[in-house]
This record gives structure tokens, sequence and C-alpha cells, in this order.
């Protein structure tokens, strides 16, 4: 079973929450050809129908949250067919969390994909509420899905901004070797490259060659 064998439970390194309840598992199951090897299923969360506050649906869904993504099972057909969503982290730009009475609604927004309702969003309906929102979640589910989501999102900034600042750094680096290793070469063999380059026409050339014999 890929991605959450007996050595990812009951926690990571991290001390992160790891998915142990059977019913939770059972969940997993259905997707594992879907998980990569080195993913590690962190919470489970299916939509209940229970009133107020539940998801109008014949088959709920269930929202999958790895180390890598946010995965969605789409049940449809009464549960004879299922389709699977998942959304890395990286495409994830905004999550919030609605809290009801008994229930929570977590609404998702990406980057750079279209919709038809509001601009950002993924555009798709999982509940009875309007598009991208995921409603009829229990509270402390929707709880630890934000947390860990918001978690996730700022280490891949820490990340990318990392990533820039010692881009930056090697740039500044390799200017400085530049400037303190000036070229040595005389100046007519740079003006037969520049000629040959085709920085300058040949009767430039000629015309600085001359200057240059003096």
């Amino acid at each position: 079973m890929r991605g959450f064998g007996q050595k990812n439970l009951p926690k990571d390194s991290s001390g992160e929450f790891i998915v142990t309840k059977g019913n939770e598992l059972s969940e997993i199951e259905k997707v594992k050809e879907f998980l990569d090897p080195d993913e590690t299923v962190h919470i489970v969360a299916k939509q209940t129908r229970r009133k107020p506050g539940g998801a109008i649906m014949l088959a709920p869904n269930s929202i999958i949250v790895s180390n890598k993504r946010l995965i969605i099972t789409n049940p449809s057909m009464a549960g004879l067919r299922k389709s699977i969503q998942d959304f890395p982290y990286d495409k994830i730009v905004g999550i919030k969390l609605q809290k009801g009475i008994f229930t929570s609604t977590i609404d998702i927004t990406t980057a750079g994909m279209g919709s038809q309702g509001k601009p950002g969003h993924f555009g798709n309906r999982w509940g009875k509420g309007e598009d991208n929102a995921i409603d009829g979640i229990e509270k402390n589910k929707g709880d630890e899905i934000v947390k860990f989501v918001r978690t996730k999102m700022e280490e891949i900034k820490n990340t990318n901004q990392q990533a820039a600042n010692q881009q930056a750094a090697n740039q500044q680096a390799a200017n400085q070797q530049a400037a303190s290793n000036p070229t040595t070469e005389d100046p007519l063999t740079l003006l037969k490259k520049r000629f040959v380059m085709g920085e300058i026409t040949k009767e430039e050339f000629e015309e600085m060659k001359q200057i240059l014999d003096g």
C-alpha cells in the first residue's frame, strides 16, 4: 500500500497528524494507486449530510490531505463512478474556513485557473454552496485542513524566497568576480572580436584599426 504504510504511522518526523482510523484508511485505499511512493496522508475528511450545514449529495466527497497536495474524490451517480482531483500546494494561493453551527465550509483559490464563478478559482462545486466551496465538513476537520494547507503554503513561499535569494547572491558574486578580473586582451584583438560578432562594420573596423596602429 503506497504512501501510508505502517512506517508512516502514527506521526511523521515533524510530529504532524497522520491518519490511523480504519474508516479514514479505507478512503485512502480508494485512491492508493493515485498516490506517489513517498506521499504521506495526514488528514482525511468526508462531507456529512447531517443537518444543519450538511452537503446535499447522494455520495459525499472525501478530502484527502497529503504532504504534497489536496485531493478531492468526487463521487457521482450515487457513488457508482468516482473522479479524483488534486491540487498541489504550490498552486493554491488562498484558503479560508467558514464555520457554521455544526459543520464548516472550506473555500479554496488557485492561481491561473479560471472558472465560471470567481476569477482564479477551480470552478467546481462540491456541495450545495458556491463554486470551489467544500461544505459539510466537520468543524474540527475543517480547522485541521486549513491549518495544514496554510503551513504547506508558507513552507513553499519560504523555499521560493530562499531560492530567489540564492540566485541573486550567485549573480552578485559572478558580477564581482568579473569586475575583479578585467580582460587582458589587447585592443586590436578585442576590435577583431567585435567585428566578427557583427558589432561594428568593416569600415568601422578599418578606421579603428588605423587609429590603433597609430
